[in-house]
């Protein structure tokens, strides 16, 4: 009899375990869909508004399909309270809502584009980068974007080492862009290649005077067309061949360039035709193309950084 009496005490305890574990897993499942809400476009003031950090949320009008809010931080914020942010509202934005998330770090214009996968890897080393002459960064999942104070004449070190925790932090993209007097420069990293020896301000400050008017410098480090390393000189009208010649004898010998393009002037300066040069280990493989400017360019440029060495 007590046997008995013993057996089916068990059963009961069994079945109250049973019963508590199964409500655990409902309270559970419902602790998790409750935290797994998606924050829809509405409620995003409301949701940011619980952050310290946040003096503002305002709706952006956007034609777009999706939602935008600008959110604007306290001057300095430390990282960790960008990346609170960035951790709160990760996986929990609705594909309609997109932030733009703002602040002044020193003199420089911040922002930063959620949802943003990598934020945590890669705002940091963007905080931590931050220099005075930095007039702007702004990050995306894509590219990190820094627009530098105008300068007159471009910095030796402008360009942005292998060794910069920017480069360094996963981003597929970094770009930089600044204006040289009445010229522009722009230079973009591509996953972490090597561009600090490409001798960007000689480019620059080889160019006839009257020609680096609206004149634009671009080096590319996976140029969207041609998918190689590549530096053009841009121009409306074109540089001469004088400029072309000196651009290009600056160049030659550079092992990290795989192409240049220059915007040359053509019938007495009535026309402009862009004349391209591929190269390899330092040298131009071929005449150029169209090959009946590229030719006679790369002799001159030849003669000229034989001269120079």
């Amino acid at each position: 009899m007590a046997a008995e009496t013993k057996r089916k005490n068990r059963i009961v305890v069994n079945i109250r375990r049973r019963g508590a574990l199964a409500l655990g897993a409902v309270s559970l499942a419902s602790v998790t869909v409750g935290c797994g809400q998606l924050i829809h476009g509405r409620e995003v003031p409301k949701y940011l508004s619980n952050f310290d950090d946040v003096t503002s949320v305002e709706k952006v009008d956007t034609e777009h399909w999706y939602y935008a809010w600008n959110v604007t931080l306290e001057n300095d914020p430390p990282v960790e309270s960008v990346l609170a942010i960035v951790r709160s509202t990760s996986n929990k934005l609705a594909s309609d809502v997109k932030l733009y998330v703002g602040w002044v770090q020193g003199a420089t214009s911040m922002t930063c584009r959620l949802p943003m996968g990598t934020a945590e890897k890669v705002l940091p080393a963007v905080m931590g980068t931050v220099s005075p002459e930095m007039e702007s960064v702004r990050v995306t999942e894509e590219q990190v974007s820094i627009g530098y104070l105008d300068v007159e004449v471009l910095s030796d070190d402008f360009i942005l080492p292998s060794t910069s925790p920017l480069l360094g932090a996963g981003m597929p993209s970094v770009m930089q862009g600044v204006s040289v007097g009445e010229s522009s420069c722009s230079v973009t990293h591509f996953r972490g290649a090597d561009l600090f020896s490409v001798p960007l301000k000689a480019v620059m400050e080889t160019v006839a005077s009257d020609e680096k008017v609206k004149m634009f410098v671009h080096l590319e480090a996976d140029d969207p067309v041609s998918k190689k390393t590549c530096l053009r000189v841009n121009h409306k009208e074109g540089v001469n061949v004088d400029s072309a010649v000196s651009v290009l004898g600056v160049v030659l010998g550079n092992q990290a360039l795989q192409r240049v393009e220059l915007d040359v002037t053509m019938n007495g300066g009535q026309d402009s035709e862009t004349v391209a040069f591929e190269m390899e280990a330092g040298a131009v493989v071929g005449s150029g193309d169209p090959p009946e400017q590229g030719a006679a360019i790369l002799a001159a440029a030849q003669q000229v950084a034989a001269f120079s060495s």
